[in-house]
């Protein structure tokens, strides 16, 4: 079983952050970087994509008119996703970061959507 370091885990967790903040290399880059992951999660836009990021993982269940970055991972025995979600009225303004290697999780299709929707929901009491 591949598995992932606590001190990757934390930079992979880090990296979102550097980029909500700007801090990622520069301000200018991390807004290009924002840019290429962000996603639109309108079903027509992903659903007919033979692998998408949205559909399995964290951008599945939050309203379509969320913003949201998200940079996905897997592979054969994990997986992991890492977003930027604003909600649409700002709101709940966050970033999760998930990391599976369980088998029982990283298989199971439906257990990131459900906790972002968790997450998300959680967000917008506070």
């Amino acid at each position: 079983m591949l598995f992932i370091g606590l001190k990757k885990r934390v930079k992979i967790g880090k990296f979102p952050i550097e980029i909500e903040q700007e801090q990622a290399i520069s301000p200018a880059y991390s807004q290009a970087i924002k840019q290429l992951i962000k996603r639109d999660l309108h079903p027509q836009a992903w659903k007919e994509k033979p692998f998408n990021p949205i559909q399995d993982f964290l951008g599945q269940s939050p309203p379509v008119n969320t913003q949201f970055y998200a940079k996905i991972g897997w592979t054969f025995n994990n997986r992991n996703d890492a977003a930027i979600i604003v909600s649409p009225d700002n709101k709940a303004h966050y970033i999760l970061v998930v990391f599976e290697d369980e088998k029982k999780f990283y298989q199971d299709k439906e257990f990131f959507p459900i906790l972002s929707l968790q997450v998300y929901n959680q967000m917008l009491k506070k």
